[in-house]
């Protein structure tokens, strides 16, 4: 990988006298402002709100069972991502066999 951190300066003045770069730079955002004006106006908002309530009320009213899922899978993964992994313990280095003195 190449740093090009001491070159940004020179290169964003390159960008920004860049026409061609410029002109797709303002067609991008126009689209992108009306696209979203579209998506947004399509939203039926009071729908949504609806649905989104009734999908919380249910989860709470099962927040229990929910719980209870979550910890059992937890218990299961904690080996593979949450414990350290197992260090050797000092009855396992005595058990090396002693230098030789000699």
């Amino acid at each position: 990988m190449q740093v090009h951190s001491m070159e940004f300066k020179a290169r964003a003045g390159q960008k920004l006298a860049d026409q061609r770069l410029q002109q797709n730079l303002k067609k991008l955002s126009t689209k992108f402002v009306t696209a979203r004006a579209d998506a947004i106006r399509d939203i039926d908002f009071d729908a949504t709100r609806a649905a989104l309530k009734e999908r919380r009320n249910r989860a709470l009213e099962n927040l229990d069972v929910w719980l209870a899922t979550f910890e059992e899978n937890a218990t299961r993964a904690a080996p593979r991502c949450c414990l350290p992994k197992a260090r050797p313990t000092r009855r396992a280095w005595s058990r090396r066999s002693p230098r030789s003195t000699a």
